[in-house]
């Protein structure tokens, strides 16, 4: 089992609110690890967590509507060397997930 960094770009409803608004291109970008078998597996999960991030996001702020994620075309990879624009203490905060278990969001700051 490896330990890959996944990041990837997204909007919070605010934002995506804003960006609407007033022609903006605001986002944010998130990481945590992805303990899986193999970086496929890894990359392929930590797309799924990000979706499912960013939709309890929407939900938390009372908006259901039918955005995606997975739709909007942002940015996604896994990041080979993390220690490049992380320091060890920001690694050792990063949230951890497990192939194929979605975790709690309520306490997820990626």
């Amino acid at each position: 089992m490896g330990k890959f960094l996944f990041r990837f770009g997204y909007s919070t409803p605010e934002q995506l609110q804003a960006n609407r608004d007033h022609g903006w291109d605001d986002e944010w970008s998130g990481a945590f690890f992805v303990f899986a078998a193999d970086r496929a597996q890894a990359l392929t999960w930590g797309q799924t967590v990000a979706n499912s991030y960013v939709r309890n996001l929407f939900e938390a702020a009372g908006q259901s509507q039918a955005w995606s994620w997975a739709d909007s075309e942002f940015a996604f990879w896994l990041d080979d060397n993390p220690e490049d624009e992380f320091t060890a203490e920001e690694l050792s905060s990063l949230p951890e997930v497990k192939f194929g278990q979605l975790p709690d969001f309520s306490a997820w700051k990626c």
